[in-house]
C-alpha cells in the first residue's frame, strides 16, 4: 500500500541513482557513459509533482576510457574548467497518464541554456525498511541535440551522433 505524502522536498539518493547517456559512434556503434557526481531535488507528493532541480558535475563524466574522459572535459566537448556544472531546472510538469510525466525545463550545458523535455515514468513510493524514509522512484529519458550545447561541434554527425540519449534511474528520499 502506498503512503500518502503531503507536498514535500525529495532529494536524490546518489547511491541508488544513475545518470547514463549514449551516443552514436561512426553511425553503427554506440558509446555510453555516466556522470558520477550530481545532486537534485523534486518538490511534490505521491503523484502530484511540481518542480525538479538537478545539477551534474560535468567533470564526473565516465566512459570507461580515461583518455576519452579527459578529452570530453576539454572545450571540445564539456569545458569543465569554465562551465563545471550541467543544470536542469523544470518550468512545468505535466501528468500524461497514471505514471508518466512530461517535464519541461531549461538545460544549461557549456553556459548555453536551451529548453528540453524529459520523459519520466514514476514507479511509485515506498518506505525503505532500513532507513525508515519514504523513497520515490523514477525512470527519466531524454534526447539532447549535442550541437545545441556546443558539445563536440567540430565532429561531424558521421563520426559522432547528433543526439545524446539520456537514461536515468532515480531514487529520491523524502527530506
Amino acid at each position: 500500500m502506498e503512503h500518502l505524502i503531503e507536498k514535500a522536498v525529495w532529494g536524490i539518493d546518489k547511491s541508488h541513482t544513475s545518470i547514463n547517456f549514449s551516443i552514436s559512434h561512426f553511425m553503427i556503434a554506440r558509446v555510453s557513459g555516466h556522470f558520477g557526481d550530481f545532486e537534485g531535488t523534486l518538490i511534490g507528493s505521491n503523484d502530484s509533482f511540481e518542480s525538479v532541480d538537478l545539477t551534474i558535475r560535468a567533470a564526473s563524466i565516465n566512459t570507461n576510457d580515461v583518455n576519452r574522459d579527459n578529452h570530453l572535459k576539454t572545450p571540445d566537448f564539456f569545458d569543465v574548467a569554465q562551465f563545471p556544472d550541467i543544470r536542469f531546472v523544470s518550468t512545468s510538469l505535466e501528468k500524461i497518464s497514471d505514471n508518466r510525466y512530461s517535464i519541461k525545463g531549461l538545460l544549461t550545458v557549456n553556459g548555453i541554456e536551451k529548453p528540453l523535455t524529459l520523459d519520466a515514468t514514476y514507479a511509485g513510493a515506498f518506505e525503505h525498511p532500513v532507513y525508515k524514509k519514504m523513497i520515490a522512484v523514477f525512470e527519466v529519458n531524454a534526447e539532447i541535440p549535442r550541437l545545441d550545447f556546443n558539445i563536440g561541434a567540430n565532429y561531424p554527425g558521421a563520426a559522432l551522433g547528433e543526439v545524446v540519449k539520456l537514461n536515468s534511474s532515480m531514487e529520491l528520499a523524502l527530506q
